[in-house]
């Protein structure tokens, strides 16, 4: 993650995603071909779901927690083409990008701010942080933590809603 701010949100919000989500959506015609492989598939991407959402919450680094929701919110795309709602994954997908892209430029303009710190504990300092920002990154954290009635939160809900009695 040495990486400045502007390339991580190439990388996490397009790139990497992208090529995953198109890979999974590729080759799902094996996963439901061979059983085992289906509910292996499943239990992965609900433990990467789980696991990166866990891991996020104890971050400290600024970009750190924004790479380890990137893989929970990954693990939740991969789950719902797993489990073949491919509209909801991809209209998923699609939001996903743009606010992970927006939270990552508002904290690379925080980052600079906070004279290149990326540790949230050394934010503490009021000279540097300004109403906008903070409303910009409030608006930001609503819309990546699926608040109710944000885009991801009906997305969210239609994919555990569709597929949460069908899953074994």
């Amino acid at each position: 993650m040495e990486a400045p701010l502007p390339a991580s949100a190439l990388i996490h919000s397009a790139t990497l995603v992208a090529v995953g989500i198109y890979m999974v959506l590729k080759f799902n015609v094996f996963l439901h071909t061979y059983i085992y492989l289906y509910k292996i598939t499943i239990i992965i991407f609900s433990f990467t779901y789980v696991f990166g959402a866990i891991v996020s919450a104890a971050q400290t680094d600024i970009k750190k927690l924004l790479a380890y929701s990137t893989i929970s919110n990954c693990g939740l795309m991969f789950l719902a083409a797993t489990l073949g709602t491919y509209e909801n994954a991809l209209l998923f997908f699609t939001i996903h990008g743009y606010w992970k892209s927006f939270s990552f430029l508002l904290a690379g303009q925080i980052v600079i701010m906070a004279r290149h710190a990326q540790d949230m504990r050394f934010f503490q300092n009021k000279t540097y942080v300004n109403l906008i920002q903070i409303s910009c990154f409030l608006i930001a954290a609503v819309g990546l933590v699926s608040f109710f009635f944000v885009g991801k939160s009906f997305i969210k809900h239609f994919i555990f809603i569709n597929n949460t009695w069908s899953v074994f």
